[in-house]
């Protein structure tokens, strides 16, 4: 791989942070494409391998923004690893995760309802909500958010509004007034 893992994100060292999930297929594609892919990132592989341990550093942000790229080829692989980042959070990575998830959820809504029913993702759907809504001081900012996302359901994937208006009660519930 030719990179080096920085101590702090070595697995000796960071014992229970580390991914332990593998998958066949991720979004109908053997999970090699991506491990064998390019363009993913070396940390990212790392990471899927259980080579590379959550801890809050540069390296292991950087991982977590690649959830966002607009490569619409990589960008399933990274929310998986996004989901068991997510899952496995704890301290500071939480507090970064929840802006990823905010800004996710915001960015590519029917995505991320497309992906909440498929079962290869795991998606922690319980953490994802509660942390979008931590992301917000008070009611009114929380629901202009809510307010655009139902514009880009409505016009992106209106047969998934009904999912979205199951979730919106759980993100009102964990804003951080």
């Amino acid at each position: 791989m030719g990179q080096l893992i920085p101590k702090d994100n070595h697995p000796i060292f960071a014992t229970g942070r580390v991914n332990t999930k593998r998958i066949d297929k991720i979004n109908g594609r053997p999970t090699s494409y991506y491990v064998n892919n390019p363009k993913i990132s070396f940390y990212a592989k790392a990471f899927y391998n259980g080579q590379f341990c959550m801890y809050d550093n540069d390296e292991f942000f950087s991982l977590m923004d690649s959830a966002l790229t607009s490569n619409n080829d990589t960008r399933p692989f990274y929310f998986y690893l996004f989901n068991r980042i997510v899952e496995l959070s704890d301290g500071a990575v939480s507090e970064v995760a929840a802006e990823y998830c905010k800004n996710y959820i915001e960015k590519y809504p029917c995505e991320f309802l497309n992906y909440y029913n498929k079962k290869e993702f795991a998606i922690p759907l319980d953490t994802w909500t509660m942390f979008v809504g931590f992301m917000f001081d008070n009611a009114k900012n929380c629901n202009d958010l809510l307010q655009t996302i139902d514009k880009k359901i409505t016009v992106g994937c209106p047969q998934l509004q009904q999912q979205w208006d199951k979730l919106k009660p759980d993100i009102r519930a964990s804003i951080n007034e």
